[in-house]
C-alpha cells in the first residue's frame, strides 16, 4: 500500500499543481507587459523552467526574459536578456511547432516590441494559425488572451476579426 501511495505523490499529484501554475503564469503574461510587480512574479514563476520542460513552459520563460527586459535600464542587459528570452522561444518552438499557445506567445511579443528588434518574421503565419484554430482552445484564460491579443494587434483585418469574434 506505502508503494501505491509513493507513486500517487510522485507521479499523479504533480499534475493539478503544473496547470494551476500554468494558470498562473496566462494571467501574469497578461498583465506583465504593463505592470512591473505582475512581471516580477511571472519572473520568479518562470526561473526554475530549464530547456528540458515542457515546451509551452520554455516559451513562457522566454517570453517572462524579454518582459524583464523592458523594466531594465542598461540597453545591454536589456538586449542580453532580449536575446536570451527570443533564443527559448524558438527553441520552445523548434520542439512544438503545432503548438496554439506557443504561437500565441510568439505572435503577442513580436507585434508589441519595436521593429529595430529584427523579431517581427513569423506575425503573419502565427496570426493566420491563431486565426484558424482559436476554436479548439478549451482552456478559458487562454482563450481570452488570445482574443485579447488579437483584437488589438494592428496586423488583423476586419474580415479576420469577424471570423475571431465569430469563433466565440
Amino acid at each position: 500500500m506505502k508503494i501505491v501511495w509513493l507513486f500517487f505523490l510522485l507521479f499523479i499529484s504533480p499534475k493539478p499543481m503544473q496547470n494551476s501554475g500554468l494558470t498562473e503564469i496566462r494571467t501574469l503574461y497578461a498583465q506583465a507587459p504593463n505592470n512591473r510587480m505582475a512581471a516580477e512574479k511571472l519572473s520568479a514563476l518562470c526561473s526554475s523552467i530549464d530547456t528540458l520542460a515542457a515546451p509551452v513552459l520554455v516559451c513562457y520563460k522566454g517570453a517572462s526574459c524579454m518582459i524583464d527586459a523592458k523594466y531594465m535600464l542598461n540597453p545591454l542587459n536589456k538586449l542580453s536578456k532580449f536575446n536570451d528570452g527570443k533564443a527559448l522561444i524558438e527553441k520552445a518552438f523548434k520542439r512544438e511547432p503545432g503548438n496554439l499557445e506557443i504561437r500565441f506567445i510568439r505572435f503577442s511579443i513580436q507585434t508589441n516590441i519595436p521593429q529595430f528588434l529584427g523579431y517581427h518574421d513569423d506575425i503573419e503565419e502565427d496570426k493566420k494559425n491563431l486565426i484558424k484554430n482559436i476554436s479548439m482552445v478549451a482552456d478559458t484564460t487562454l482563450k481570452t488572451n488570445i482574443n485579447n491579443c488579437l483584437s488589438k494587434s494592428k496586423y488583423c483585418t476586419i474580415d479576420e476579426l469577424k471570423k475571431l469574434k465569430d469563433s466565440d
